[in-house]
């Protein structure tokens, strides 16, 4: 074991909740040796109360907990998830099959893992009792859903999926099986047994299968349906809800429709309605549906194919043989039944390793139902590769609970760097950040003299606002980065708008290349030409203003009419303003004004263009005083 100067433990996100009579202690663990990450995930550690103090039940991190949005309830949902011992071993590339444990009433997915069924798993896989396989332990959030509706959609379609995608599963019914107590047990049936594009397989224990109403359910089905299957039934004779009366009931049912009684077993035990009974006949109940639901050996048999490495590609052909009609599952017809010819699923794996670290790890499913090549390309994430150490790419093709080395690929690291003559544009700069490049190595893509690239900072139209004069207006585009340098044109290209002419707002448009990326758009505006003042006529308490009257015409429109602000003060605070109508206008009168008042007035034309005013700029103010009040 190595030696290390320091070892540091590190717990995040903790909770603490109580679980029946213990207190479960939940945490997310990074455990860290000299700096070097050592472990980081899940812990769950389970404590008793005896005589005043926290007694260790159990640690259970051989479980590991995982989430999915379901599309069934709208929500996030939980599950657990046991995977098997050595799952996690360099050059591991099997695959598993997955029981759905399904827990019971008022319960949750903890109750298993109180249990310590990962133990019993691990030993009876040891022994060679049952093989290695993958169980995923779903939450139901309601705790009395009997997984049916919208709660059985959750496991069978959005969690099924999950874990096919997210684990080596082995993604075919015929490896997959459902197994649960009480509420659960029921819910293993009816998913179970009325699924069988999904399972072929049912364990219940003391399962509450008039809840789910499965004897009713199973009358229709015909022995070729039911003979694709494996079940296993047990309860007690002294269970407290009398669910050995149900159990017998589908027994007679599945006997009756001429169900093959070496695929089926009921049983009625001395036991109650409780874990005391039905953990003694976990692994028994896995061994029995297990050794029933073998498909065809020998799958493997029909995969050949190669993998070359292409820069930072794997590009495979799988060729599938004839022979891959002897190993499609063939589902009877049935009111269950949707595919009854459904594809045989052929993962491809691809795994980059270097020093015994896994770096890159990817699985593309093909469904393929007849003889066929299959051809693709993985791109791989080789950003934590170190590019002078010798690493292998393994790619793996698998079918059934078969798995072949299709290639494995060999690559030396480099020893000295070829450097490009020119930089490489790592990451273009924006608007909202800046970029980066770099000098690249031409072998492995190291990098040399990293450079900043300013993001874009300024970006202005000169002058911005422009009154009207007939022709084509261009204003001056300045564009600047955040260190205040003019960014040369040769990294953006400019649309301008048509037209240009009238008053109106046009908008130029700056798509970003080169070592910057993004589209800003610039707006700016052509406004009416303005007026102005002439000589007023000036009463105690009113002026008259006058102007000369805008008539030029604009192209096809003229001004819609004028403003006039005026004040007491120069700078025209608290201005009041009058609006007139009409281009033709010449005058407007400013009434109820102060006598013996200096005023300062201004005008401005103004101009409607579907829907908006543009206004010219602001006339030179005219200063005017009101008469003495006699």
């Amino acid at each position: 074991m190595d030696a290390y100067d320091s070892i540091l433990v590190s717990d995040s996100n903790a909770g603490v909740f109580v679980d029946g009579d213990l207190f479960v202690y939940q945490a997310n663990r990074t455990i860290t040796g000299d700096e070097t990450e050592l472990f980081s995930g899940e812990v769950l550690e389970y404590f008793k109360a005896e005589n005043g103090k926290a007694i260790l039940y159990g640690s259970h991190s051989r479980f590991f907990t995982d989430s999915v949005y379901s599309q069934a309830t709208g929500s996030v949902e939980t599950f657990r998830v046991y995977l098997p011992e050595g799952y996690f071993d360099e050059g591991n590339a099997e695959r598993y099959a997955t029981m759905y444990l399904l827990h019971g009433i008022n319960s949750q997915s903890t109750t298993f893992a109180i249990d310590k069924v990962d133990q019993l798993l691990d030993e009876a896989i040891a022994d060679g009792t049952i093989e290695k396989m993958i169980v995923v332990i779903p939450d139901d959030p309601t705790k009395t859903s009997f997984w049916k509706g919208k709660y059985g959609d959750m496991v069978s379609e959005d969690m099924l999926q999950a874990a096919d995608a997210r684990y080596r599963t082995i993604a075919d019914a015929r490896y997959r099986f459902t197994a649960g107590c009480s509420m659960g047990g029921g819910g293993a049936m009816s998913l179970g047994l009325f699924k069988p594009d999904q399972f072929s397989g049912v364990i219940s224990f003391y399962g509450a299968l008039n809840y789910v109403n499965a004897p009713a359910q199973a009358q229709s089905l015909s022995k070729e349906y039911l003979d694709k299957y494996a079940v296993y039934m047990t309860c007690g004779n002294m269970d407290s809800y009398n669910f050995y009366e149900v159990q017998e009931e589908m027994a007679r049912v599945l006997q009756a429709n001429g169900m093959d009684m070496n695929r089926f077993t009921h049983t009625v035990d001395n036991g109650a309605h409780d874990s005391i009974y039905y953990l003694p006949r976990f692994i028994e109940g896995i061994e029995y549906v297990t050794d029933r639901m073998s498909a065809p050996q020998g799958a493997s048999s029909i995969l050949s194919g190669n993998a070359v490495l292409e820069n930072n590609a794997v590009r495979y052909s799988i060729s599938i043989s004839p022979s891959v009609d002897e190993y499609l599952n063939v589902i009877p017809a049935s009111e269950y039944t949707i595919n009854p010819n459904p594809d045989l699923d052929i993962p491809v794996q691809v795994v980059v390793r270097q020093n015994g670290k896994t770096i890159a790890d990817m699985t593309e499913h093909y469904g393929v139902h007849e003889e066929t090549v299959i051809e693709d390309a993985a791109a791989l994430d080789l950003s934590d590769l170190n590019p002078k150490e010798d690493y292998e790419i393994s790619v793996y093709a698998s079918v059934l609970n078969e798995t072949v080395l299709i290639e494995n690929i060999q690559k030396e690291g480099h020893k000295q760097c070829v450097w490009d003559k020119k930089y490489t544009i790592d990451q273009p700069a924006t608007a909202d950040q800046d970029g980066s490049k770099s000098i690249h190595c031409s072998v492995c893509g190291e990098k040399k003299n990293v450079t900043v690239i300013p993001k874009v900072s300024n970006i202005s139209l000169t002058p911005s606002t422009v009154t009207y004069i007939g022709g084509t207006y261009n204003p001056i585009l300045v564009i600047q980065d955040s260190a205040g340098r003019i960014i040369s044109p040769k990294y953006y290209e400019v649309k301008k708008p048509d037209g240009r002419k009238n008053v109106g707002t046009y908008t130029y448009t700056i798509s970003f290349k080169g070592e910057y990326a993004g589209t800003v758009e610039v707006p700016f505006e052509i406004v009416p030409v303005g007026t102005v003042l002439t000589v007023p006529s000036v009463k105690k308490n009113s002026i008259t203003v006058k102007w000369i009257s805008q008539s030029m015409k604009m192209k096809d429109e003229r001004i819609s009419g004028y403003q006039i602000r005026f004040s007491t003060k120069s700078s025209m605070e608290d201005a009041q303003t009058v609006d007139v109508d009409g281009y033709k206008s010449s005058s407007t009168s400013l009434e109820n004004l102060k006598s013996n008042t200096w005023y300062y007035v201004q005008i401005r034309t103004v101009m409607n263009v579907n829907g908006q005013n543009y206004y010219s700029s602001w006339s030179l103010p005219g200063i005017y005083k009101t008469c003495w009040s006699w």
